[in-house]
Formats: C-alpha cells, sequence, structure tokens
C-alpha cells in the first residue's frame, strides 16, 4: 500500500532515531537520498523533489521471487554481453539479485557496501575481487543514480571495466550511468508534472495571459486584473498542450524577439 507524505516523513524519522542514515533509509524505503532528506527537514510541498516510491516487498519476501527476477536479469546480461566475470550487487538490496544472477550465470559474486552517505563505500574483501575484470552491477532501484555512479568510480578505480549496469526498476530516463550502459527490467517514469503543487495551488490567481502564485507570506494582495483560480490541480495532463507546429512557431518567435537570428 503507498504511504502518505506524513507517512513517510514518521517512517524517516523512526528509521533516523533507529540509527540509520540516508543512505539506509533511501535503500529501506527505495527512495532517493533527496527525497529522504526532503521528508527528514520538514520542508514544504513546493519543495519535494522529483521521486515516486517503489514497493517489492511481495517479490523480497521470497526466495523463489527473487530467484525469477534474477533470471531474468540473467538473460538481460546474456542478451548484453559474451563475457562477464563477476556480477558485483550493491548492499543492501542489490545483494540477492547479483547472486542468484552469478548463480544461474556460474560466475563470481561480489559485494559493494554503500553505507555510506557521502563516501564511495567499498568493495567487501569476503567475495569475489574485481580487479582486472569484466563486471556487472545490480541494484534494485535506481532513483537519482548517485550509487551507482559512485559505484562503478570505485570499481573503475579497483581495476575493474564495469561492462552493464542493471536494476529492478529504473526512476530515470536514462540509458546509461557514468557512461556504463544500463538496463532496468521497469522504467517508472511519472505520467505528468505538477505545474503547481497543492500547497500553491490555495494561492493561485490569473489574468488574461498568465497564472500567479501568491507568496506564502508577507503583505501581498492581488491586482485588480487578478482572479482567484477555483482548482483542485493543476499539472500537464490537465493543461493545453501546445502542437509541435505551434511549439516551433513558438520558438520562432522567440528567436527573433531574442535578436538569434
Amino acid at each position: 500500500m503507498a504511504l502518505s507524505i506524513d507517512e513517510l516523513r514518521s517512517k524517516v524519522a523512526e528509521m533516523t532515531e533507529q540509527g540509520l542514515n540516508t543512505q539506509q533509509i533511501a535503500d529501506e524505503l527505495s527512495i532517493s537520498q533527496r527525497t529522504v532528506i526532503w521528508l527528514s527537514t520538514g520542508a514544504s510541498e513546493a519543495e519535494h523533489p522529483d521521486d515516486v516510491q517503489i514497493g517489492w516487498r511481495t517479490i523480497g519476501a521470497r526466495p523463489n521471487r527473487i530467484n525469477a527476477i534474477g533470471a531474468i536479469m540473467a538473460d538481460v546480461v546474456l542478451e548484453e554481453l559474451d563475457e562477464v566475470d563477476p556480477i558485483v550487487g550493491i548492499s543492501l538490496n542489490g545483494i540477492l539479485f547479483a547472486n542468484s544472477i552469478a548463480d544461474q550465470l556460474d560466475v563470481d559474486v561480489a559485494i559493494f557496501r554503500s553505507v555510506s552517505e557521502e563516501g564511495d563505500g567499498h568493495l567487501s574483501n569476503k567475495y569475489g575481487n574485481v580487479a582486472g575484470r569484466k563486471v556487472v552491477v545490480v541494484d534494485d532501484v535506481l532513483s537519482s543514480g548517485e550509487t551507482m555512479k559512485r559505484t562503478i568510480k570505485t570499481l573503475q578505480d579497483g581495476g575493474a571495466e564495469v561492462v552493464l549496469s542493471i536494476v529492478m526498476v529504473n526512476k530515470t530516463e536514462e540509458n546509461t550511468v557514468a557512461s556504463v550502459p544500463l538496463r532496468g527490467l521497469i522504467r517508472a517514469e511519472k505520467l505528468h508534472e505538477d505545474l503547481v503543487t497543492s500547497d500553491e495551488i490555495a494561492r493561485l490567481y490569473e489574468t488574461d495571459s498568465h497564472y500567479v502564485v501568491a507568496p506564502p507570506v508577507g503583505n501581498w494582495s492581488p491586482a485588480s486584473n487578478m482572479q482567484k483560480v477555483d482548482l483542485s490541480e493543476y499539472n500537464s495532463s490537465h493543461a493545453d498542450m501546445f502542437a509541435d507546429s505551434e511549439l516551433v512557431e513558438h520558438i520562432r518567435e522567440c528567436i527573433v524577439m531574442l535578436g538569434l537570428e
């Protein structure tokens, strides 16, 4: 079940009290570190980062389901590469998937400990080494991509050739990360962009040509040509869209207006 913003804030506060850092909380909730920081600071909705929570407990609770996802990932690896060894799982949530892939491909497995909020993390010395080898990096969810980038850099600094990164859910539009091919079994994209947040919509006014969002504090009052807007939400799925020809014409008008011809 999807959690509300207030429920997520409570979860973040609870995990912080338990001693988890932002990286570990992000892993637990399958959201970005940026979102964890936003939730923990109590910032307004107007400042919220673009993110979506991914819940996959139904998969994670059963080893056979983990192995089913691992089989799909292994098939993607074989589709992309002729040679690979080892499979590197990012701690915490990438470990079981990496182990499943390595088992099905009969190759070594290595574990990258991403335990720091700002550092590069490190490889566990109890598993396979990566120096001089072609490796695939595995995680559950890619949000901003920062964890994957840090992992790739650390592996490359250790002498590895990172040839592929693979995740169960890719929350970006990117097909590469740190110049390494990125494959996601599922791409989670936003269906629309919020043009006015729920916090701003109560302060929304319109004129004949544009909308105005009133400041949240201060002695502001609307001009005589402004009318209060009565909307429950305002996003790209509700707004009128430019046709391609209209957009081209608008760009041309801007070029002329700015003297860039």
